[in-house]
């Protein structure tokens, strides 16, 4: 017969042996474009944070229990790392607040000047849950503080002439320095959107200076870059 093309046996087992080593390469690649496409998803998730966090502080009395309370205020870095189940964060704070002396033979509150922390933290986190949306964090870390306070040195009563107590002299020791420990606490944080996040954090911290709990508890807010 004329007009048909003619095939040799070689020729159909090349043309089949050829279609099945594009298969045997193209397979692999298949494969792996999930996890690709996952190994991506993964890398653009790992975002770095920035946020602002209010605090209420108490710093601990004479006999070390955190009685003397203020106001704390934050803001920090965070970048995360493994998929945001670990974090380092590092923070900045300020913390102020009227340093009160309690007499108690006399019933009687001494008030000095404020009582003023600069603050410096350092800390790695640890998710301890899976969600997406949802962090339930473990902090530690080093803190440096610099803290400027006024102590009771003495003071002298005013009576008058019946005997009736009618004001006093105060004489008031002022102490400054850095002061070093480690802070411990937990964080809770919810993805509001892809970008803002909202939080809630307690815990304590132990200094060299004035030693004792230093107690925290507050909330935050962050934003994703």
């Amino acid at each position: 017969m004329t007009g048909l093309p003619s095939f040799k046996p070689n020729s159909v087992l090349y043309l089949i042996s050829s279609q099945r080593m594009k298969a045997l390469y193209l397979a692999p690649a298949l494969l792996l474009l999930p996890g690709t496409y996952a190994c991506g998803q993964a890398t653009a998730a790992l975002r770095q944070e920035v946020y602002g966090a209010v605090s209420r502080m108490c710093l601990p009395d004479g006999l070390g229990l955190p009685t003397d309370a203020g106001y704390w205020y934050q803001i920090g870095y965070q970048r995360p790392f493994q998929n945001e189940r670990v974090a380092a964060k590092l923070e900045l704070g300020y913390r102020k607040s009227r340093s009160s002396w309690h007499v108690a033979e006399l019933a009687i509150d001494f008030t000095g000047r404020p009582t003023q922390r600069l603050t410096l933290d350092a800390l790695l986190a640890y998710d301890l849950l899976k969600f997406p949306r949802h962090a339930l964090r473990l902090a530690a870390g080093p803190s440096l503080w610099h803290y400027e306070d006024d102590e009771l040195a003495s003071y002298s009563l005013i009576r008058s002439s019946d005997g009736i107590i009618t004001g006093a002299l105060v004489w008031w020791q002022s102490k400054q320095g850095l002061t070093a420990g480690g802070q411990l606490r937990t964080e809770y944080e919810y993805q509001m959107t892809p970008k803002v996040s909202l939080g809630a954090r307690g815990g304590l911290a132990v200094l060299s200076y004035p030693g004792g709990l230093t107690s925290i508890i507050g909330l935050s807010a962050g934003y994703r870059l």
